[in-house]
């Protein structure tokens, strides 16, 4: 506790002496200074400081009321306390008046203590009132001077609910200067008690609910919003002052609509921009025209929100027709209206020629010749602009856009983005006509596939959410702006990749790449689209990428705009489609010389067997030679079946099979005859008589052989030194991400053969050819380039697919998926052999159809010398007229399919009407028209070659099969 300096005014020493005992006894450390005359009352005043006055009310010559006006004049802050015994009351009630603290009567002296801490605490407080106060004042100052000098507009608005206790309405309070500069109200409007609806009723509902919330909530909030009724945007910050239950809210706001309008502009000018690209692609990537200009004028209208878009194409009179349209409801529809302008001729072909643009912004302007007013009027036009699509100097047509509700002033950026979209147009109009002529040429023998692919990214393309990368770059190669996507690809955010090079965000090789497009692209002021490539973290990814120009209001080019789209697993995708389409073509034309061969090879091997047959004094020699001729066709026949097997791959005869067991199998085939510097390891599920441990797969056992063993022995060929084979097997699910990396895999269960060993392992070029027909890294003698296209072929026809991993030095891993056999697998049904006595009626009428020469003596001669009675005929309509005249007499028909005039087909399909119970035995040398034949009315297929007794058993079959 400090020490207080009490003045006491006393004559008498002995009261003075009590005084300051009892304050001793009461606990307060005194220092206290004794005066007895006016003079020196006063002058220890004025010389010194004290927190306490003690006076005496009766004195000699002075009394204590004229003490207590001196010590109000000269220090009223101190508290005065009067110690009398002789005060009456009425006298307390008068020092109390004139200002004295307390009274103490001298009788009375045990209230002095508390009188007097009760004097001094209520002196500190009146102390750090004033100070308070003063700090107050000065706090108003300070916010009255920033309320009116502050640049950002104020105010503070009460909050109105309606009868359900939502925000309704609210009024200002208070208002700096600023904010009448910043919004539609006069201070005078916006104080004048009433509310905002009354005096700015044009503002919009949104304003009312976000202040609400605040008032309610008590949070604030921070957000630009435009005032649509003010034509204003503005940057509010907007928070809850005072008692909750009053609902005021302080707003502070300042007027960005400079810099909304900056930045709305910027965005157009992105938007025109990439508009023209991805309409100019669109157009480009498509070789139809009625695709191009479909396409054109579909976007041209949203692009533009006008009421119609059309394509007007000129005739040589220079009359023409809307060869394309795109109309708004409501509007009458111009496509295919031929149309006349009166005008055109003389006003407008050689501005057209020379690149004139026609801007009309209201055909009710003076001076506008009525003709042409007339006919605009017809078809509902109020505004128009008539862009030439030119091809060199030729005048090709114009591409129109209406507004029809009303005149329209059309803008220069419009006009521009139309003119360079013109010239997009007369180049794939010229495209288009050049290829329609071209395939006019090849009589329909090529095909073409237009490929339109919607725009990857639009206008919102800019937002941080794009999945594609989009970014702005000036002329420094600085980033200007990034979004989301690219700075994830950088591990980054946009924030950081802003004001940063291509050098400091990218290596070298690959900024110097980029840096070279941007140049080009902003010294040509031309859309520029490649494909890129770029290392991230995790591997080398492929870009689409289109680069444009962004233009000043002089038109140079400040800075470019890339959109780039990740492409890297359509890229594996299409290498896949690319490869399978390559195949199928392979395919027919494999098969077209399959059979031509098998043509050739089945006389040859029929021949020597007749011969065999026919010739039997043969000596031992003549007999070695048709075993030689024979072995020979049938190797030829073996070797097209298996060119047939990679390009087609046949189904075979599929049946659920148990994988486990096979392996099994193959296993003791490769232990017993692969060298003993081969380790062969096996991780295989135990088989189990009862049920299968991975499940069962749908093939034909000598197909999963022939893929097995394939795959072992081109193993073994890679270890030529020795080394480990592992097989194993497993049961994966294939989900949807997995499915999406491979071109034939789908969703669902599979059984995976896994073969890996450790020899040299497969270069990634050669990866890329390894399954293709006759292509073979070993000796000409070693080899024929069948083996892993055989595997890929026949896997993909039995619904799976293989996965390869290979590095070079450590060996190679083949992954084969077969799909699993599930509860709704339909069953398949095994063929089942009849057998049949061989014997036939002698003397049988049999017709044969072949156009092949030499296949046709072949039957004539081999069927002759078995009694059988042969019409021939060369084809199918020839086939027809012999059965017209021999149909009472022919007891079974022999037929080729591949025929000219007629075919195989479509004459068992005839004969089947003719006469449903006639045998039909029908051959080819594709395999894939057994099907067809069947179905149609064959009752027999033979695959060629074949040999003699073949067809002579399956004819002995037809003509015993029982009839009716």
């Amino acid at each position: 506790m400090s020490t207080l300096r009490v003045l006491l005014l006393e004559d008498n020493s002995l009261d003075a002496d009590v005084v300051g005992v009892l304050l001793a006894e009461g606990g307060l450390m005194v220092d206290m200074q004794v005066v007895e005359t006016r003079a020196e009352f006063e002058s220890a005043l004025a010389t010194e400081t004290f927190n306490l006055i003690l006076a005496d009310y009766a004195l000699p010559n002075f009394d204590g009321l004229s003490a207590l006006d001196i010590a109000q004049e000269q220090c009223p802050e101190v508290p005065f306390v009067l110690v009398s015994g002789c005060l009456g009351e009425e006298l307390a009630i008068d020092a109390l008046k004139h200002g004295a603290t307390d009274y103490v009567l001298k009788q009375r002296l045990e209230r002095l203590v508390p009188c007097v801490q009760r004097a001094l605490r209520e002196a500190q407080e009146r102390r750090d009132r004033q100070v308070a106060e003063m700090a107050l004042q000065a706090s108003e100052a300070k916010y009255r001077a920033l309320f009116h000098e502050m640049d950002e507009g104020y105010c503070i608005a009460e909050i109105l609910l309606n009868d359900r206790g939502e925000p309704a309405d609210y009024r200002i309070l208070e208002a700096n200067p600023r904010f009448e500069q910043l919004t539609a109200l006069s201070l005078e409007e916006a104080l004048s008690g009433r509310t905002i609806r009354e005096i700015a009723p044009e503002l919009e509902e949104h304003w009312y609910q976000r202040y609400g919330s605040v008032a309610l909530t008590g949070e604030s909030m921070r957000f630009e919003q435009r005032a649509a009724g003010w034509n204003r945007w503005y940057d509010v910050y907007a928070f809850r002052i005072g008692e909750p239950e009053n609902r005021h809210v302080a707003i502070l706001f300042n007027d960005i609509s400079d810099r909304k309008s900056a930045e709305l502009a910027l965005q157009q000018q992105i938007r025109q921009e990439y508009l023209l690209a991805d309409i100019a692609q669109e157009i480009r990537q498509s070789l139809e025209l009625d695709q191009v200009l479909h396409t054109a004028v579909e976007r041209v209208r949203d692009w533009l929100a006008c009421d119609r878009v059309i394509l007007f194409q000129f005739r040589p009179n220079w009359q023409g027709d809307v060869v394309m349209e795109s109309v708004g409801d409501g509007w009458t529809a111009l496509q295919f209206t031929a149309i006349g302008d009166p005008c055109f001729v003389d006003r407008f072909i050689q501005p057209y020629r020379q690149g004139h643009v026609s801007v009309l912004n209201d055909i009710n302007q003076p001076a506008l010749e009525s003709c042409y007013v007339d006919l605009l009027q017809q078809f509902q036009v109020q505004a128009s602009l008539a862009v030439p699509i030119l091809q060199g100097e030729t005048l090709w047509g114009l591409l129109i856009a209406h507004q029809c509700a009303a005149p329209r002033q059309w803008q220069s950026s419009e006009i521009a983005i139309l003119q360079r979209l013109a010239i997009q147009i007369g180049i794939a109009v010229q495209q288009s006509e050049l290829y329609a002529q071209v395939r006019s040429e090849l009589a329909a023998r090529e095909q073409i596939q237009g490929v339109l692919e919607e725009s990857e990214a639009r206008l919102q393309a800019i937002l941080d959410y794009s999945p594609a990368i989009i970014y702005l770059l000036d002329a420094e190669n600085r980033h200007l702006l990034a979004n989301h996507s690219y700075a994830e690809q950088l591990a980054t955010t946009p924030e950081n990749l802003v004001g940063k090079t291509l050098h400091e965000v990218w290596p070298a090789e690959v900024a110097d790449g980029f840096a070279t497009q941007n140049r080009i692209v902003l010294e040509t002021g031309q859309l520029l689209q490649v494909e890129d490539t770029a290392p991230l973290a995790d591997g080398l990814h492929s870009y689409l990428t289109i680069k444009f120009p962004l233009f000043d209001a002089t038109g140079t080019p400040y800075a470019l705009c890339g959109i780039s789209t990740d492409i890297t697993e359509r890229k594996a995708l299409e290498a896949q489609f690319y490869h399978s389409q390559w195949l199928e073509n392979l395919g027919t034309l494999a098969g077209g010389v399959a059979h031509d061969l098998n043509n050739v090879l089945t006389p040859i091997l029929t021949m020597a067997q007749v011969l065999r047959l026919t010739q039997p004094g043969l000596d031992g020699k003549g007999r070695e030679q048709l075993n030689l001729i024979e072995l020979s066709a049938k190797r030829g026949a073996k070797l097209v079946k298996q060119i047939l097997a990679v390009t087609r791959a046949a189904d075979g005869d599929r049946i659920p099979v148990d994988p486990i067991v096979l392996l099994q199998q193959e296993i003791e085939i490769m232990q017993q005859s692969f060298p003993k510097s081969i380790q062969i390891c096996v991780d295989l599920p135990p088989a189990d008589p009862t049920t299968s441990p991975l499940g069962t797969i749908l093939i034909d056992p000598t197909y999963l052989h022939q893929i097995i063993l394939n795959l072992c022995i081109n193993a073994r060929d890679a270890m030529p030194e020795g080394g480990t084979l592992t097989l194993s097997a497993t049961r994966v699910f294939v989900d949807q991400a997995m499915a999406a990396q491979s071109l034939d895999a789908r969703v669902g269960p599979y059984a995976v053969i896994t073969l890996t060993d450790t020899g040299g392992g497969i270069p990634p070029d050669i990866q890329e050819r390894m399954f293709n027909p006759f292509f073979t890294t070993k000796a000409p003698d070693q080899g024929t380039g069948l083996g892993l296209a055989t595997v890929h072929a026949l896997v993909k026809a039995n619904d799976g697919f293989l996965q390869v991993i290979s590095d070079v030095g450590q060996g190679t891993e083949f992954q084969v998926y077969f799909p699993l056999v599930t509860g709704d697998s339909p069953d398949l049904d095994v063929p089942s052999v009849s057998l049949a006595n061989d014997s036939s009626p002698p003397g049988a009428t049999v017709l044969v159809v072949e156009d092949e020469d030499l296949v046709r003596e072949m039957l004539r001669s081999l069927l002759e010398s078995h009694q059988y009675r042969i019409l021939l005929a060369q084809d199918g309509a020839t086939a027809l007229e012999l059965y017209q005249q021999h149909q009472g007499d022919i007891q079974l028909i022999v037929t080729d399919i591949m025929m000219p005039i007629l075919d195989g087909l479509t004459l068992i399909e005839t004969l089947r009407g003719l006469n449903a119970e006639l045998p039909i035995i029908a051959f080819s040398g594709i395999s894939g028209h057994e099907e067809s034949a069947l179905a149609l009315g064959a009752n027999y297929f033979l695959a060629k070659p074949f040999d003699a007794e073949t067809l002579l058993h399956q004819m002995a079959i037809a003509l015993k099969a029982p009839t009716g």
